[in-house]
């Protein structure tokens, strides 16, 4: 699978989750079909957390410092996604590309 640059991950996702909301999830990394959790870079995946489609699109650790920097928003970017909704992910995917174009 081809590897993606943190902020083209988090474009990707954005757009993903804005174009089809049914492709985000929350409190897992990923879900299959049935609702299941599985691995976020498992064929059968359809559902993405934040962490799960940056990991996935871009090859690093989920919860790795990496993720978590990018992202800005600390160690709890899960709970602003499981949390806070699908649009609290969206921006906060949104504001992690605008900072790292700056």
């Amino acid at each position: 699978m081809k590897r993606y640059t943190l902020v083209e991950a988090a474009t990707m996702a954005a757009d993903l989750f804005e174009a089809v909301p049914e492709a985000w999830t929350q409190e897992v990394r990923a879900r299959n079909k049935d609702g299941f959790q599985c691995l976020p870079d498992a064929p059968e995946a359809c559902q993405w957390c934040v962490g799960g489609a940056l990991s996935t699109l871009t090859g690093l650790d989920a919860y790795g410092w990496k993720i978590v920097r990018f992202l800005g928003e600390g160690e709890s970017y899960w709970l602003i996604n499981d949390r806070n909704g699908r649009e609290a992910a969206i921006g906060m995917l949104r504001r992690a590309v605008e900072r790292a174009a700056k």
